[in-house]
């Protein structure tokens, strides 16, 4: 996926999350903080490690991957 291209999907995903009525609980929301977390919070994880929403309480919590 070329710059241009990751810069446009990120663009039009949060136009629709700032113009739909969605909580912390919606799936779609939880992959985009997992994303974003991923992609700008690389720094803060070990290798084999990752940044996924916790089902129960809707935090972000790091987990390392097989």
């Amino acid at each position: 996926m070329t710059n241009n291209c990751v810069k446009k999907e990120i663009q039009q995903e949060l136009e629709y999350l700032a113009t739909t009525e969605l909580t912390v609980e919606s799936p779609r929301v939880q992959a985009w903080m997992e994303k974003a977390a991923n992609h700008l919070r690389k720094d803060q994880l070990l290798p084999n490690q990752k940044f996924v929403v916790d089902k129960d309480t809707c935090c972000l919590k790091k987990v390392f991957m097989n």
